[in-house]
């Protein structure tokens, strides 16, 4: 479905992802429950994620989400006596590691749609640390830190990067453990930190909204998104510095011919109510990093549904079995035709 949802979708470095060993996947966190859900797709072996614990207040949700590995994170907003409740998942999470389990952690701490990498918070530290301080850190953790880089964050069939980075073990911070505990923990994130923004797009914050307008207005297309992701960075880079001069040559808009061409009445009216039901549920969701991840639940839902709904009408009036999985085949392909050609401005 990821193929299906973004035009573009690659991903640099997984084969230096280290099979059969304790791992913390620790990235960037600004499109919600999606990023989970792409890191999960593209490894190997199950992962276990930390999610914010306002999502579980429903049973229904919470059960749901313990079936794909997901456990609650609690935060100061959440409540004191709340926070206490981290304790208990930090003995799940240190059971899993020395199962030889892998975690993924925000280690942001919250969510954004800014292209640059917030403070890192502690969590993760003391996860890894005591799950290694318990086997006298001969767990073997690995850390690995992830880029994730979306085009439009919130944008259906646009461009999506995974960026893998190095891994390192904790048992490089052992003897500075044993010898100060808090300056391990803070020298663990400045390592973090500084592996993980060269795997993203880094956006300083002064003139932040000026720098990705320039960028975004005079990007050009790549053979593929780890050349796009490098020109990328080297086109903000002389945008900041100032030594950016050029200006994208205007391209004539292709959505003016949009209704000129049947194919796109075929389309749309195919697709008019399942894109109905997402705009509407979309208009009560004020925060936009959880756009692209309700689109994706909901299109893995709600497409598949009208398709075989509209299949067996088709089938009840022509009474035609070939003709109407030829009708259902060009559904998907004409749809995302339309679509990229006319909608998507993506690269």
């Amino acid at each position: 479905m990821l193929y299906f949802f973004f035009k573009r979708f690659e991903t640099n470095g997984k084969e230096k992802i280290p099979l059969k060993t304790p791992k913390i996947f620790v990235t960037n966190h600004q499109n919600a429950f999606l990023d989970a859900i792409i890191l999960g797709c593209k490894s190997k072996e199950p992962i276990h994620y930390l999610t914010r614990a306002s999502v579980f207040k429903k049973p229904f949700v919470k059960w749901l989400l313990s079936l794909i590995n997901m456990m609650p994170i609690y935060r100061i907003r959440d409540g004191i006596n709340a926070v206490k409740k981290n304790d208990e998942v930090f003995e799940q999470c240190i059971n899993i590691l020395q199962k030889k389990g892998s975690l993924l952690i925000f280690a942001e701490g919250n969510h954004g749609l800014q292209r640059n990498l917030r403070p890192l918070q502690k969590g993760i530290s003391r996860i890894a640390f005591e799950a290694e301080k318990r086997n006298n850190f001969e767990l073997n953790i690995q850390i690995i830190p992830v880029g994730m880089n979306y085009d439009k964050h919130h944008a259906f069939r646009n461009n999506f990067f995974m960026n893998v980075g190095d891994p390192f073990p904790m048992k490089d911070f052992e003897e500075e453990f044993n010898t100060n505990n808090a300056e391990a923990m803070n020298t663990l994130l400045k390592r973090l930190a500084k592996q993980l923004t060269p795997l993203i797009l880094n956006i300083k914050k002064e003139n932040y909204d000026i720098t990705e307008k320039i960028w975004l207005e005079n990007r050009e297309k790549q053979k593929s998104l780890k050349a796009q992701f490098e020109y990328d960075q080297q086109l903000i880079n002389s945008i900041e510095s100032g030594e950016f001069k050029g200006a994208k040559k205007k391209v004539s808009n292709k959505k003016k011919y949009f209704w000129a061409n049947p194919l796109c009445w075929y389309a749309t009216i195919n697709h008019f109510f399942p894109f109905l039901i997402l705009n509407k549920i979309l208009k009560s969701i004020k925060d936009r990093a959880f756009w692209a991840s309700i689109k994706f639940a909901l299109g893995y839902i709600l497409v598949p549904l009208f398709y075989s709904i509209q299949f067996f009408v088709f089938f009840y009036f022509s009474n035609n079995l070939i003709l109407s999985l030829l009708y259902l085949f060009s559904l998907p392909i004409i749809g995302l035709a339309v679509y990229d050609h006319y909608k998507s401005d993506a690269l």
